[in-house]
């Protein structure tokens, strides 16, 4: 752009005439004509908008994006199983949408729920500060077919005896799970003498969300939803015996009869489908 020289500013307080703004216009015009040419060239091609000669696109471009949103409640019961198989994982919201992932692309899915946990400490038995819900985010990558986790994340119930030892332990570890949500399911305050008291979140929001860049050749997304199940409780494995460290977490058996849950009020799920060039 050229530089604009005024010789003749006017003072503070003068009045200013047409003849005055259309002799500043007609300078500023002359300098750097106000057409679609100029106009592009100095406010769009720049190096900060580095464009492709072919197509204008530039750095990651918006391919598609969309959100839904669910408000009917759901109760999702605290295991009582004492053995495999456990309480099945409750759906929280499911959703029919098509994406279309080339190498590349990226996609990036939110999802939220408010969530409040049922007060029963009288079947809850002895609390922990590491007790806790999960919740996570699943995929269906046919039409009509199975569902299971997103890429890098557990559906909370594997079996990882033989990482950690016995007894049999079943649930997941917290590097398989990018894509998910953890409430906690109490909170124990120590009082002096001995004495606790329990602490149940009231209802509150709680997000999780995915980060994928597709390099797999491509595939296509046919639903996503989210899943949820508990009660699990927080461990390390310190290593030794062969076995190597890790922070794992597993599933818990409240004494039945329980009426121990969590009530998921409303969820939402988003999604930005980019592609990075």
């Amino acid at each position: 752009m050229s530089i604009i020289k005024a010789d003749t500013l006017p003072k503070r307080g003068a009045l200013l005439t047409s003849t005055d703004l259309n002799e500043v216009y007609t300078d500023i015009n002359a300098g750097f004509p106000l057409n679609g040419e100029n106009v592009r060239n100095e406010g769009l091609a720049l190096p900060q908008f580095d464009t492709y000669a072919q197509s204008g696109e530039s750095g990651i471009i918006l391919k598609a994006l969309d959100h839904f949103g669910e408000s009917s409640n759901v109760i999702i019961p605290a295991n009582e199983n004492p053995t495999f198989p456990y309480f099945s994982a409750a759906l929280v919201q499911d959703e029919a949408v098509v994406i279309v992932l080339e190498d590349n692309d990226i996609l990036r899915v939110y999802f939220q729920i408010s969530a409040e946990v049922n007060q029963n400490s009288g079947v809850f038995g002895t609390p922990s500060n590491d007790y806790f819900w999960v919740f996570w985010l699943e995929w269906q990558l046919a039409p009509a077919g199975s569902w299971s986790p997103v890429e890098s994340n557990t559906h909370n119930q594997t079996n990882y005896t033989d990482i950690i030892g016995s007894p049999a332990t079943y649930g997941g570890f917290m590097e398989d799970s990018i894509a998910a949500i953890f409430v906690n399911a109490c909170t124990l305050y120590a009082h002096g003498g001995g004495s606790t008291s329990i602490f149940y979140p009231p209802r509150r929001g709680h997000c999780g969300n995915y980060f994928l860049l597709e390099n797999t050749g491509g595939r296509t997304i046919y639903g996503l939803r989210i899943m949820g199940r508990g009660i699990m409780r927080g461990a390390y494995n310190a290593g030794g015996g062969g076995l190597p460290r890790s922070g794992n977490f597993a599933m818990m058996t409240i004494a039945p009869p329980s009426t121990h849950q969590i009530t998921v009020h409303s969820s939402d799920i988003s999604y930005v489908h980019m592609r990075n060039k």
